[in-house]
């Protein structure tokens, strides 16, 4: 199965766990490719454009950032699953394997 892991580009901290990750599914046979997720307002505004979405209440209009971009993030690999008819299994930047999956 496909891995991926929903990293922050140019965010140290990110970046570094996302790659502690990476070494922990290789440790454990398994492949974790790194994702570019969606960070920050512009970014958020442009894939709601992109996907033709928009927050369905009032109140997450004011929603936090961070969970916009969660939320584009893990809906921009949905979208890729089904282009590419396979499942994905997603990870945050801070997971880590322990064992084979």
């Amino acid at each position: 199965m496909k891995a991926i892991v929903i990293k922050l580009k140019d965010v140290d901290i990110s970046e570094q766990l996302a790659q502690e990750c990476i070494a922990s599914g290789k440790e454990n046979g398994l492949i974790i490719y790194p994702f570019n997720g969606v960070y920050g307002e512009e970014q958020i505004s442009a894939k709601h454009s992109e996907f033709g979405i928009r927050p369905w209440k009032e109140k997450m209009k004011k929603g936090r950032l961070g969970v916009k971009g969660c939320f584009l993030s893990h809906y921009s690999i949905w979208l890729h699953c089904i282009e590419i008819n396979e499942p994905i299994m997603i990870f945050e930047h801070d997971a880590v394997v322990l064992r084979k999956i």
